[in-house]
Parts: structure tokens; C-alpha cells; sequence
């Protein structure tokens, strides 16, 4: 494999991750806003915190590969 098809199978991985969080959180947020007795939300601050958390460190590394990647095809990143 190459090293350009690498980055690019990194990149498409992590950026389907990160539209999973933000799925689980936004439902999670539905959940809490609103709120009954049948579906409460299923995370708690500390928890959608280590999402979040998640998330920025995955986009970080996504980005890296994707300048990485467009250096990489003799292109200048903005």
C-alpha cells in the first residue's frame, strides 16, 4: 500500500468515527433537552467531555494526515 493510499484509508477512518460521536452526542443532547421519564440521557458531563475530547484529538490527527497527504501529492496546503 502506498503511503498516499495510507493517509487517505487514516483520514476517511477517523472522519467516519467523528460523524459517530457527533451522532451519539447530538442524541444524547435530544435526549436531555427532551427530557422525560422513558429517555433520560445516556451520558453525563464527564462523559460527553471525553467525546469531545475524542473528537478534537481524531479532527488534530486527521488534519496532519490530510496536509501530509496533499504535500505528499506536490500540492501547497492554505
Amino acid at each position: 500500500m502506498t503511503r498516499s493510499r495510507e493517509l487517505y484509508n487514516n483520514i476517511d477512518a477517523r472522519l467516519r468515527v467523528i460523524r459517530g460521536l457527533a451522532v451519539i452526542l447530538m442524541d444524547n443532547d435530544c435526549f436531555k433537552t427532551e427530557a422525560t421519564g422513558h429517555a433520560p440521557a445516556q451520558l453525563d458531563a464527564e462523559n460527553e467531555m471525553s467525546i469531545h475530547e475524542a473528537v478534537h484529538l481524531l479532527s488534530d490527527q486527521a488534519q496532519h494526515e490530510l496536509i501530509e497527504l496533499v504535500d505528499l501529492l506536490g500540492g501547497t496546503p492554505a
